[in-house]
């Protein structure tokens, strides 16, 4: 752990708790939220990246990077664990750490398909466990889960991904209906496609060929996370226009399996690809 933050928090600017941020939306919610005043801790897996964005920061409110691999429970626990007794309590939590195994689901192995529950489902689970009880206490906090538009309807090679994050999404109304009126606000973002790691696996080229002229920019997910913290709400799609999609499905489901199914299919056989995002 690398760290800018002074172990007295209390005459110090509020926690907020990125995961995911070695780049893509974790990087820009980090840069944006560092900007609003918030003392920031970056998680993710690669440190060396880390280190280079808590430099980018270091002139903001306060900035710790914190290497975990999510996808090992014990350690994730112990690290937040930590970060929480010398850093805490966290009044922001963002849930963006991601990635997906790009192949059918029979080629999948058992521990490839549970590491992407872990990641995608499990870890924001448990950190959210961790950092509800005190932000409850204080009656404020804002938890963010960054799902993906894939939830509407299931693309080809993405049955841990999707489901992961459908139950990320069933989790955050199901908190906000628990904690309605408590200060404590829970939202779940759906971006749609968006020009990060996850399309640097090396069996991810030709979907991303496919689906590169929709790309937007991490930082568009990011401002749209930031102004939720002015105007909060339970759901938010980046871009908007993936709303429509809930209509297709609603009216004709064979219809959105099958727009969703052509444009996500690859070119040829797929072979195992770790995308992060």
């Amino acid at each position: 752990m690398s760290s800018d933050i002074a172990s007295d928090t209390s005459k110090q600017a509020p926690l907020a708790i990125v995961t995911g941020a070695t780049g893509g939306i974790g990087a820009c919610v980090a840069r944006r939220l560092s900007g609003r005043g918030y003392r920031v801790a970056l998680l993710g897996r690669n440190m060396a990246r880390l280190a280079e964005l808590e430099g980018e920061l270091a002139t903001g409110p306060g900035c710790v990077s914190l290497a975990v691999d999510l996808s090992q429970r014990e350690a994730r626990a112990d690290a937040l664990a930590g970060l929480l007794s010398e850093h805490g309590p966290a009044e922001v939590l963002v849930n963006n750490a991601g990635y997906n195994t790009y192949q059918r689901f029979a080629e999948m192995s058992a521990e490839a398909y549970a590491d992407i529950t872990e990641v995608n489902y499990n870890a924001a689970v448990e950190l959210t466990r961790m950092v509800l009880p005190t932000m409850l206490e204080r009656r404020r906090g804002w938890v963010v889960n960054v799902a993906s538009v894939s939830t509407r309807m299931g693309p080809w090679g993405h049955s841990g991904y999707a489901a992961a994050k459908s139950a990320l999404i069933a989790m955050t109304q199901s908190l906000a209906a628990e904690h309605a009126g408590s200060g404590v606000h829970f939202t779940y973002v759906s971006p749609g496609i968006v020009d990060t790691g996850y399309y640097s696996g090396p069996t991810m080229g030709g979907l991303w060929r496919s689906v590169r002229k929709h790309a937007i920019s991490p930082d568009r997910v990011a401002i749209g996370i930031e102004r939720l913290l002015d105007r909060p709400r339970l759901a938010l799609s980046v871009p908007a226009h993936y709303r429509v999609l809930d209509w297709i499905v609603a009216l004709s489901p064979a219809l959105g399996h099958r727009l969703v199914a052509s444009q996500s299919r690859p070119n040829g056989k797929a072979a195992p690809a770790r995308g992060d995002g």
